[in-house]
């Protein structure tokens, strides 16, 4: 995969994005032809939005691994519990019956 780099030399502050020969051609072979100027000004967007699809990927795979660690310890704590108080019914029925 190539990399899109911001070219800051305009003078007025605005950021370009350019490509050097190098990963022009493997992006125009990775296409298959070549790109319109249109096409290429997509790609800094297509970037972006591959990269923020990422970080999204991996922040809710955290998510679901955290969830699911908390979500494993409560059912632990109920178990635990849930015997606690089987226990704790057996003794009292012994006292009853006594």
């Amino acid at each position: 995969m190539s990399t899109v780099s911001p070219d800051l030399t305009n003078t007025k502050g605005h950021s370009e994005w350019s490509l050097d020969d190098k990963e022009f051609e493997l992006l125009a072979e990775e296409i298959g032809v070549v790109p319109t100027r249109s096409e290429i000004r997509k790609w800094p967007k297509e970037l972006k939005d591959k990269r923020k699809l990422q970080l999204h990927c991996r922040r809710m795979l955290r998510f679901r691994t955290k969830r699911a660690a908390e979500k494993k310890t409560m059912m632990e704590e109920y178990f635990q519990l849930e015997q606690e108080l089987e226990q704790q019914l057996v003794l009292l029925r012994n006292v009853v019956e006594v």
